[in-house]
């Protein structure tokens, strides 16, 4: 599974990127909004999986994910540390897996990058939208 990973926080991106080859992923790490809407135009159809900073020194991980809902259906994460409610129901609008909160929770990247965990995808959303309204 290759994984898009864009993070400005070299000391995060580092770590998340060596725990997520430690379990076998491929990884390709951006830390701008600019070379990662490189990679998106130039790799969509070879990435499975995009974990996406929302706050980037050029940029916002909400217009790379508008970039790649666009053009395909595969899974975005959020994340960031923001945990009010209007980051994490934009994120439920614009179609998201899920919103990691919490930067260094590798074990929540391995369930939902996991294809078993699509069939309960919609039903965590449901739950979670439910918690806003």
């Amino acid at each position: 599974m290759k994984i898009l990973l864009v993070e400005d926080d070299t000391a995060i991106a580092s770590g998340l990127e060596y725990s997520l080859q430690q379990e076998n992923y491929q990884t390709i790490v951006c830390d701008s909004a600019e070379t990662a809407n490189e990679v998106v135009k130039e790799q969509l159809h070879s990435i499975d999986l995009f974990l996406l900073d929302l706050s980037l020194p050029d940029g916002s991980g909400y217009d790379i994910c508008e970039q790649i809902k666009q053009r395909s259906d595969k899974p975005v994460i959020f994340l960031t540390a923001y945990d009010d409610e209007v980051n994490v129901v934009m994120g439920l609008d614009m179609g998201l897996m899920t919103i990691l909160l919490s930067l260094f929770a590798c074990e929540n990247c391995y369930l939902v990058s996991n294809p078993s965990y699509a069939g309960i995808k919609n039903s965590r959303q449901k739950r979670m939208q439910r918690c806003f309204t």
